[in-house]
């Protein structure tokens, strides 16, 4: 990487930190512009700053659409095979998904329905925002339940080190050319499955959405009319006792095993990734994302406690350490420091 392209990935990501690890006042102007639009013209620098890195986060995003756009019209006039040449040529940059959606604009031209720049731009800070914060944030609380439970690192680290270490793992296969084994490999680890699902329902990266009622509706006795905006908290439900028992404030993985459970809890029990038509498009993809790094992770690393999350443990009852509020995300209040110990496995 040359030193300007290095400059501007280190501005984007200090814009992008400013977006989302906001100080306390501009959290508390972010929360209250859901309701009331304050941030347009409100003279303080918390939200000037906050304004000016999302503009620029806007307008770098923008730029990369424009160069790929060269680089695929470059493309275009040089390879020899014209149909999908983006996605497969020899000088293809891979099924990446901004050269996949400037490719699909192509094809959407023939139908008067052409995505704009701006159109392809937002799509891709969806995805950058969407997976990056939800993942980093889960990576985070995964590490913390690791190091304050370490029977359950254990039984992780031996399911996954048994795969890495096995023929069913596709990479020990070179003779594996099944579209999606890894995917399905990955899958089919059960404590792995259970964690993740645990972790995500207890440690929701996602701490509020919103809706708004399409039409005149009553639920349990409340009348809500159209255009209504609903704000919902994932906890609520994930967190319910109705839902998950006496220990729906424990971690506890193996409760995604049991039926009894699983039947109590019904389909809208579980609200990490929402439901229904306006489910989280990026669902399986977020999921499968954090199982793919805890197997990188704890195949090769042991993570331990430290003296600062002792110390907020006994300040926060023992169970959870501070968290930044109000936030976009759930994240801990400052630094969460672990000691990391490299593995002598070979994997």
């Amino acid at each position: 990487m040359d030193s300007q392209s290095h400059l501007a990935v280190c501005s984007f990501m200090t814009h992008y930190h400013r977006i989302l690890d906001q100080s306390p006042l501009s959290g508390l102007i972010t929360l209250l512009n859901t309701t009331i639009p304050i941030r347009r013209f409100l003279p303080l620098e918390a939200n000037r700053g906050y304004q000016f890195a999302c503009r620029e986060v806007k307008r770098m995003t923008l730029e990369c659409v424009h160069q790929r756009e060269r680089e695929v019209s470059l493309l275009a006039t040089t390879a020899d095979n014209k149909d999908d040449l983006t996605l497969h040529g020899p000088e293809s940059r891979g099924r990446d998904m901004l050269t996949m959606l400037i490719q699909e604009r192509k094809n959407l031209l023939k139908t008067d329905d052409e995505m704009t720049d701006l159109e392809i731009c937002d799509q891709l800070l969806v995805f950058v925002v969407g997976s990056h914060e939800t993942t980093a944030s889960s990576l985070t609380w995964a590490i913390f339940v690791l190091v304050t439970r370490p029977e359950i690192q254990e039984k992780l680290r031996a399911e996954i080190i048994q795969f890495v270490t096995s023929p069913s793992n596709p990479d020990n296969n070179p003779q594996t050319d099944e579209e999606g084994a890894y995917y399905n490999a990955i899958e089919s680890l059960p404590y792995l499955h259970n964690f993740s699902r645990e972790l995500m329902r207890l440690y929701c990266p996602v701490t509020a959405s919103w809706r708004e009622a399409a039409k005149d509706l009553t639920i349990c006795g409340t009348f809500i009319p159209a255009g209504t905006a609903i704000h919902f908290l994932p906890a609520v439900v994930n967190l319910s006792q109705k839902v998950w028992g006496k220990d729906a404030d424990e971690f506890r993985p193996e409760r995604w095993d049991s039926q009894e459970e699983l039947t109590r809890m019904g389909p809208y029990g579980f609200m990490a990734f929402s439901h229904g038509p306006r489910v989280c498009i990026g669902k399986h993809y977020g999921q499968f994302n954090f199982k793919m790094m805890l197997v990188e992770l704890l195949s090769q690393f042991r993570f331990g406690s430290s003296e600062e999350i002792e110390r907020d443990l006994e300040r926060n009852g023992g169970r959870m350490v501070g968290v930044q509020n109000p936030g976009p995300s759930l994240r801990p209040r400052g630094k969460m420091m672990v000691s990391v110990e490299k593995l002598g496995l070979e994997v």
